[in-house]
């Protein structure tokens, strides 16, 4: 029943016509400032148990929880778990700029976007295209709707760009400039058939070709012998 708003009701009528003692009134009524005003007819002790009525109607809204994992996956091949917790609902919604409701709900059912799902549920759904995805979990309540949305990253292979400049220089005292950046990527290790990786890594610290290094780096190298010489720079990432 609203606030505010009393059934009319035989007894209830009997207990509002009832005499009550006068003092609760005058002891508020010395306790309130002056601008202050009691509703005529209805008893200081009748308004508060109102109150306390009125107070315990308060619906919460629904609270979710939610979570994707890994949120970064490899994109043509990786796949996420998912899962979401509602209290408070009667019942959930699912939309996503990305991935269907059908591919979410192949766990329990969904088909579209307005089918409404269960308070909870976990799945695990994938792969995806390279780019940015995002689900939203609308779940609705006495209390209002709520929303939560979860996002996650699918990146594709590591990309690398790479440059010596010069690309000729004299045998015995010349040097190159070289660097390397790589995105998409973890880490990077380096090969060479005629620079050693410490010759190139002193840099940033390499020593041996099995060691990781950064995905961007830059340096100078040389004097090198009369003859062709390559370097080769491996990055690997998800």
């Amino acid at each position: 029943m609203p606030c505010g708003r009393v059934a009319r009701n035989a007894g209830l009528d009997r207990f509002l016509r009832r005499p009550f003692p006068a003092w609760p009134v005058r002891l508020a009524s010395s306790l309130r400032p002056p601008a202050a005003r009691f509703r005529a007819g209805i008893p200081l002790p009748l308004l508060l148990f109102a109150a306390v009525l009125c107070a315990g109607a308060v619906q919460a809204q629904p609270v979710i929880t939610a979570s994707v994992t890994p949120d970064v996956v490899a994109a043509g091949t990786g796949k996420i778990d998912w899962s979401y917790s509602a209290t408070d609902a009667q019942y959930c919604t699912y939309g996503s700029s990305s991935v269907s409701a059908a591919t979410l709900g192949a766990g329990f059912g969904a088909s579209s976007a307005s089918d409404r799902l269960p308070t909870s549920a976990s799945g695990t759904m994938g792969p995806f295209v390279a780019g940015s995805h995002s689900a939203t979990f609308s779940c609705t309540g006495i209390g209002g709707t709520t929303w939560k949305t979860v996002n996650w990253e699918a990146v594709g292979p590591p990309v690398i760009t790479a440059s010596v400049t010069p690309t000729t220089v004299a045998a015995g005292t010349g040097k190159v400039d070289w660097s390397y950046s790589a995105t998409n990527a973890q880490y990077c290790t380096y090969g060479s058939s005629s620079v050693s990786v410490s010759a190139l890594g002193t840099g940033f610290g390499a020593s041996s070709a099995s060691e990781r290094l950064p995905t961007s780096a830059s340096g100078t190298m040389g004097p090198f012998v009369a003859g062709s010489h390559s370097a080769t720079f491996s990055c690997t990432g998800i």
